[in-house]
C-alpha cells in the first residue's frame, strides 16, 4: 500500500488543528455566554425581590396612610352633624386633611425595568393596588374642595339664606366623604390581597359597599378579619 505524501500528511495535521482550535474558541465561547446569563439572571432575580421588598413596605406605609385619611372623615363627618354651625371653624383647625398614599416605589420598579421581572400574579396584584390610585386621587380632590368651601359659612351669620346654603354645601361633602370612604375600602382591600393573597375577596367586597364613614376604621378592618394597621409618622 502506498504511503501519504509528507504534504498531505501535513495538511491533514493542520486542518485536525484548526478544527481544535475552533472547537475550544466555540466552547469558551459558549462557557462566557452561560457565565454571562447566569450573572444576568441573578442580578434579574435581586432587582425583582428588591422591588418587592420596596413596594411591600410602602403598601404597608399606605395602609396607615389610608387610615388616617378615614379617621379625619369619620371625625369631622360626626363633628358636623352634632353642630352643622362649626362649620367653618373645623375647616380652619384643620380637621380633615388630603391624605395620599406614595407610589415611588412603583415608579422606580416600572422605570428600572423590574415589573417585567415579576410574575403575571405578581403584576396583577400590584398593579391593581397603584393603578386605582389615580380613581381615589380623583375623588379626594372633589372631597377636599367641597371641605374647603365650608370655610364660607361662619357661625356667626345666621342668615336664612346663608344657612341654606351652608347646609347644602354640608351634604353635598357628606356625599363625597361617603365616596371617599368606599374608595379608601377598596384600596384598602386591594392592599391587603397584595400582601396576603388567600384573603376571600368576596369578604373584602361586601365589607366595603356596607362601609360608610359614619363608622370608624376599625370596623372596616374588622370585616376584613384583620388587624388595624399601626399608627406611624408621614416624616
Amino acid at each position: 500500500m502506498a504511503k501519504k505524501a509528507p504534504a498531505s500528511r501535513w495538511g491533514e495535521f493542520n486542518l485536525a488543528k484548526a478544527l481544535f482550535e475552533v472547537a475550544i474558541v466555540a466552547v469558551g465561547v459558549l462557557l462566557a455566554l452561560l457565565v454571562d446569563e447566569a450573572r444576568q439572571a441573578r442580578e434579574n432575580r435581586q432587582l425583582a425581590e428588591e422591588a418587592i421588598v420596596a413596594m411591600r413596605a410602602e403598601l404597608d406605609d399606605n395602609r396607615w396612610r389610608l387610615v388616617r385619611k378615614l379617621e379625619l372623615l369619620h371625625r369631622a363627618y360626626l363633628e358636623l352633624e352634632a353642630d352643622p354651625a362649626r362649620a367653618a371653624q373645623l375647616v380652619a383647625d384643620r380637621r380633615n386633611q388630603q391624605v395620599t398614599p406614595s407610589d415611588t416605589a412603583w415608579v422606580m420598579t416600572v422605570e428600572t425595568g423590574a415589573l417585567r421581572l415579576l410574575s403575571p400574579e405578581e403584576r396583577s396584584r400590584y398593579g391593581m393596588v397603584y393603578t386605582a390610585n389615580k380613581t381615589y386621587y380623583d375623588i379626594l380632590a372633589q372631597e377636599m374642595t367641597y371641605w374647603n368651601g365650608l370655610a364660607a359659612y361662619p357661625a356667626d351669620d345666621h342668615s336664612p339664606a346663608t344657612l341654606r346654603e351652608r347646609d347644602k354645601a354640608i351634604l353635598l361633602w357628606k356625599n363625597w366623604a361617603n365616596r371617599v370612604a368606599l374608595g379608601v375600602c377598596i384600596s384598602a382591600a386591594r392592599i391587603e390581597l397584595a400582601l396576603h393573597p388567600q384573603l376571600p375577596r368576596e369578604k373584602l367586597w361586601t365589607t366595603c359597599r356596607a362601609y360608610r364613614v359614619t363608622e370608624p376604621p376599625a370596623g372596616m378592618y374588622r370585616g376584613f378579619g384583620l388587624p388595624m394597621p399601626p399608627a406611624r409618622s408621614f416624616l
